[in-house]
């Protein structure tokens, strides 16, 4: 695809500009296979690339619109591959979650509405977060509904995937909150999948790590 005439920052100005790199997906599987990145500093993200095929900058602004829908994120008028977090403090790992969805799930992706609830695979069990409202502020009781020989210990096996995917903290051994306490439901919807099986993320974050780096390392910045 023939390139734009634009001129093209250099990875220090973009680390000036933009701040760390926090979270780096290789590939774009639905334009050029480009690599694309989002970067964090005083508390605004960007999203950004260093390739410049023909419509580079419209699929910038895809991205961005994703990650609104998909969590509490705001974009920034006048500035369409920006945006910001509304809580003073930042959960980065799920937002790292949502990233990769918003790049490699095609354009107009979203999560299902209504209560937050995943089947679980490794029992019978579908896994309930409820949302409380607290003299403390919000916390997400885990439920399930289904018979089981030990619903508590997945259910504490569900907190601690909260805890490790989320930035969510353990309350108890049924339920967690984000360290502001603010509700985040579209966040807690994100990343449930993936924190009722620790051992599988894992393994994948591993592997995309792995291939991460080579693109990193090429670009000349790491992620953190």
């Amino acid at each position: 695809m023939q390139s734009e005439s634009v001129n093209v920052k250099s990875v220090l100005q973009v680390m000036h500009d933009y701040g760390k790199c926090i979270s780096l997906i290789p590939m774009d599987p639905h334009f050029e296979d480009m690599s694309v990145a989002l970067y964090l500093k005083n508390k605004t993200f960007t999203v950004w690339t260093f390739h410049r095929a023909e419509g580079y900058q419209e699929r910038l602004i895809q991205i961005t619109e994703q990650l609104v829908s998909l969590t509490d994120m705001k974009s920034i008028k006048d500035s369409p591959n920006q945006l910001t977090f509304p809580d003073e403090i930042i959960p980065i790992s799920p937002l790292k979650f949502a990233f990769r969805l918003a790049v490699e799930k095609p354009y107009g992706f979203s999560l299902n509405k209504g209560r937050i609830e995943v089947r679980d695979t490794k029992s019978p069990l579908t896994i309930i977060a409820t949302p409380e409202n607290t003299a403390d502020g919000w916390k997400y009781t885990i439920s399930s509904e289904g018979e089981y020989k030990n619903i508590p210990m997945r259910i504490r096996a569900v907190i601690r995937g909260l805890s490790k995917f989320g930035s969510l903290e353990e309350i108890d051994n049924i339920s967690a909150c984000f360290p502001s306490r603010k509700r985040h439901d579209k966040l807690v919807r994100l990343i449930l999948p993936y924190a009722k099986n620790i051992s599988a993320v894992e393994d994948q974050l591993e592997s995309d790590n792995m291939r991460g780096q080579l693109t990193t390392q090429t670009l000349g910045f790491s992620q953190v």
